[in-house]
């Protein structure tokens, strides 16, 4: 089912925290902590928009949907200048700025600073610049290394704990709002005349889709990240577990999927308004 596979996608796309590595901070930020601009590179909030729109672009050509040019143009359009991702990055920005505390953002910056934070790092952007054939090929040996993990191993709680803390709500706030622009791709594709997205029939059948969909993502994300932190140890693993449970990094990652949550829900209902009016100017 395309519909399926653009959703595991997009799964893979979002499926670590993903810290990359940090360009080496300035004095005075090593004193009054870690910067709004540097906190967003080192954990990737900075790209976390750059593919989201493309996505959703392809999306009816993906599904193999009967639209013809006028509709192809009319959704890309639409997509590219409401999904653009700095638009989107620049809203993400304001919704976060002045949440955090000095105090927060020195103990968040106090992680990143260590050779554990940039360990981490490594380990997260070397998995995220993998092909997706590549991350398939991850995500199956991750699954199997939790699947021959020994009873008493600690390594499948841990996994878990860390989707829990931080990337879960993320990619699955990313994969719902995929799937709302998806879904309206499918109820618009032979649409005529005066046209209005059906949000709420949209969301409605979403509910009904989307617990099995997550149940797929989240092995996916399961995989991956067994997969990217093989190479820690257990006690690396809850040392990192330990800075997650920091109540400075759950506000920053409850924060930060909230606000993610708010800038995407926003962005498609303009796309939704944008592409039913170029819809109607070319009389589709």
């Amino acid at each position: 089912m395309p519909i399926r596979s653009l959703a595991l996608a997009l799964a893979l796309a979002t499926a670590l925290p993903v810290f990359t590595a940090p360009s080496p901070l300035v004095a005075e930020e090593q004193t009054i902590g870690i910067s709004l601009a540097e906190l967003m590179k080192v954990t990737s909030l900075d790209e976390v928009f750059v593919s989201f729109g493309e996505t959703i672009a392809e999306s009816p050509e993906a599904q193999g949907l009967p639209v013809n040019d006028q509709f192809l143009r009319a959704w890309k359009g639409a997509a590219a200048d409401n999904f653009a991702p700095d638009q989107l990055q620049a809203a993400l920005v304001a919704a976060l700025e002045g949440q955090l505390s000095d105090a927060e953002r020195a103990e968040l910056g106090q992680f990143f600073r260590t050779p554990l934070g940039l360990q981490v790092s490594t380990i997260e952007a070397a998995a995220q610049r993998l092909s997706p054939d590549d991350q398939l090929a991850a995500r199956d040996e991750g699954l199997a290394l939790l699947e021959a993990a020994a009873p008493d191993a600690r390594r499948p709680a841990q996994i878990d704990e860390i989707m829990a803390l931080v990337s879960a709500e993320i990619g699955r706030t990313m994969l719902g709002e995929a799937m709302r622009a998806m879904m309206a791709g499918i109820l618009l594709s032979g649409a005529q005349g005066d046209i209005e997205v059906p949000w709420d029939e949209i969301d409605a059948q979403l509910e009904m889709l989307l617990p099995g969909l997550e149940a797929e993502v989240l092995a996916s994300q399961r995989g991956i990240m067994a997969y990217a932190y093989q190479e820690l140890s257990d006690a690396q693993v809850d040392d990192y577990i330990a800075f997650l449970r920091l109540d400075a990094a759950r506000k920053f990652y409850a924060l930060a999927g909230y606000s993610i949550g708010l800038v995407v829900h926003d962005a498609m209902s303009q796309f939704g308004e944008d592409f039913a009016s170029r819809m109607q100017r070319v009389g589709v």
